[in-house]
């Protein structure tokens, strides 16, 4: 049997951190909706969408996704091994001109995403993080994707 990866594991950590960083962010775009500020609000969504993804990337690397967090939400919307709901809700983030309730269930579903891409070949997964657990749950195969 070999001995599991070290590096992977702080692999693993880095992504989850990403992750949390992504559902602050998705917060400050939560926020910036309710005052009425819609650019800030479309900016702080694509960036907790981008930086969710990077976390998924420290795990799971593809070049294909590119660089920036733009770069990875282009890739994942015309991506077709992406699940359809991944790939609308990049698309959605892309095509958006401002900030409303859609916007930010999107960006919250490539943040889902990219949590279960961080965990999908763990032996046990984590709990996930409370908002992504409350949205999961009652929701057949997890987060709201086909």
């Amino acid at each position: 049997m070999s001995e599991p990866d070290p590096r992977a594991d702080l692999r693993r950590r880095a992504a989850d951190e990403r992750i949390r960083d992504a559902l602050v962010e998705l917060k400050q775009a939560k926020d910036h909706h309710a005052r009425g500020a819609s650019a800030a609000g479309l900016t702080s969504a694509k960036r907790a969408a981008g930086i969710a993804l990077e976390g998924a990337l420290l795990v799971a690397p593809n070049r294909a996704w590119g660089r920036s967090h733009l770069e990875h939400l282009a890739a994942l919307a015309y991506d077709r091994s992406t699940a359809k709901g991944v790939s609308r809700a990049c698309h959605a983030l892309l095509r958006a001109s401002g900030c409303d309730l859609e916007v930010l269930d999107r960006a919250f579903d490539v943040v889902a995403h990219a949590w279960f891409v961080v965990h999908r070949d763990d032996p046990v997964p984590p709990a996930p993080p409370a908002e992504i657990a409350e949205a999961a749950s009652g929701l057949e195969g997890g987060p709201r994707h086909e």
